[in-house]
């Protein structure tokens, strides 16, 4: 599970849909799907090689760090203003969906 699974799943159905709107509209900048799968043949392929390029290697986990990077500010600066914009009964009964779902076991997550 991701570090943000538990975050998003804690939103009232209609926050999640926004975040989720929010993510898509705003990330329409970074790689696609195919392309980020790219960077798993890119890196069976610098793997592969009889020369090992450490140097390349560490370019292509560069790039996709900094996508994962990018998609987390923006997740966690539009959940925060959710959160930020809920009257207290709310946000503690978002604090109740994060707690149960931390204390699951993770084979059940």
């Amino acid at each position: 599970m991701g570090f943000g699974a538990p975050l998003a799943r804690s939103l009232p159905r209609d926050a999640r849909r926004e975040l989720v709107r929010t993510l898509r509209s705003e990330l329409s900048g970074i790689p696609s799907r195919p392309k980020r799968r790219q960077t798993y043949a890119d890196v069976i392929e610098v793997l592969s090689e009889e020369n090992f390029d450490g140097a390349r290697l560490q370019a292509i986990f560069d790039r996709q760090g900094d996508v994962a990077a990018q998609v987390q500010r923006i997740a966690q600066e539009k959940w925060m203003s959710l959160v930020a914009a809920m009257p207290l009964e709310e946000r503690q009964r978002v604090a109740e969906r994060l707690e149960k779902a931390m204390k699951r076991s993770p084979k059940s997550r």
